[in-house]
């Protein structure tokens, strides 16, 4: 009967050593596992309001998307966003973040933003006008 005794002391103890032993290997793993930062806002820039001129149609205005992520650090994301304007009649927004004009017709403001992951930016407001041409007076 001591035998019985002594040998169930021995599996209780070795059950015991290796339930301490799993619990410390598990422990040990999850605290050297490295999560990613998970993108938490983005900003876009320019910001306050732009006014690119209708009949300036060579000249865009390049917008840039800076992410702030959960373990606060910042990275430029221009690339990764996808662009979009409220009203691609006004203005258009290139894959590389280059607002353009659409024509000399197309006045008033387009609303520019960019999401990522589900994150959506606040809208930046991008006026369209058109460029006022100096008046000389006439010559006499």
């Amino acid at each position: 009967m001591k035998a019985g005794l002594i040998c169930y002391r021995l599996a209780l103890g070795l059950i015991i050593v290796l339930t301490i032993a799993t619990a410390s290997c598990s422990s040990s793993s999850n605290s050297n596992s490295t999560k990613s930062p998970i993108l938490s806002s983005i900003i876009i820039t320019p910001n306050p309001p732009t006014t690119l001129w209708a009949n300036d149609p060579d000249v865009t205005l390049q917008f840039t998307a800076t992410g702030t992520y959960s373990d606060g650090s910042t990275r430029d994301i221009t690339s990764q966003v996808t662009w979009s304007s409220s009203d691609s009649a006004i203005a258009t927004i290139s894959l590389s973040g280059a607002a353009s004009t659409v024509s000399t017709t197309g006045l008033g403001v387009a609303k520019i933003t960019a999401t990522m992951s589900g994150i959506k930016s606040l809208s930046v407001e991008l006026w369209v006008g058109i460029h006022p041409t100096p008046s000389y007076p006439a010559a006499s």
